[in-house]
């Protein structure tokens, strides 16, 4: 709304001081015959008239009501301009209201609430659930030579397998017991 206002202002402003105030001084229509008895009368008093003086020019005025109306509007344009100016400038906080009382201070800017820091109950833990099944360590299986390794397993032996020993296994390649000796 206060730009619309400013925009007005300063459009009104500028169209009154822009236009030119005519003034014609063209004599009236009616008064020629006054003209032509005065110019008669002038020329045969040349006498009373060189004595008068007079002290104001015809064709100037001292100032007329259209131009102090202009001037007053021109003034209180570039005033109400700078007042709107001053005015947004506080409201956006570029500068400190320098009139306090004519121009309304805009509120504070709200700060952000901080929350403090309030202790929480820890939270309960959940409850827990069965527990994987420990494995139970296979009885040591004891394999006495090769030949027992493949009756009771009835092939190879790995390293993963229980009773595997490194014996069983010569050439170091992870299996133990390649060949059938039955």
């Amino acid at each position: 709304m206060y730009k619309r206002i400013i925009t007005a202002l300063v459009a009104g402003t500028l169209t009154l001081s822009v236009v030119p105030v005519a003034h014609a001084d063209e004599p009236d229509l009616g008064t020629n015959q006054e003209v032509t008895e005065n110019q008669s009368a002038q020329s045969s008093s040349e006498d009373t008239s060189s004595t008068d003086t007079s002290s104001s020019d015809d064709g100037v005025q001292g100032g007329s009501s259209v131009e102090t109306f202009v001037a007053v509007a021109v003034i209180a344009g570039v005033a109400a301009a700078i007042g709107g100016g001053v005015h947004w400038a506080v409201q956006q906080r570029i500068i400190p209201n320098p009139l306090p009382g004519i121009i309304p201070t805009p509120p504070a800017p709200k700060k952000p609430q901080v929350q403090k820091a309030v202790a929480k109950p820890a939270p309960v833990p959940a409850p827990k659930a069965n527990p994987a099944p420990v494995r139970r360590p296979v009885p040591a299986v004891g394999y006495q030579n090769c030949t027992d390794v493949w009756n009771k397993l009835g092939r190879s032996i790995y390293p993963r397998d229980a009773g595997f020993q490194s014996k069983f296994d010569r050439d170091g390649d992870g299996v133990g017991c390649e060949r059938d000796p039955r």
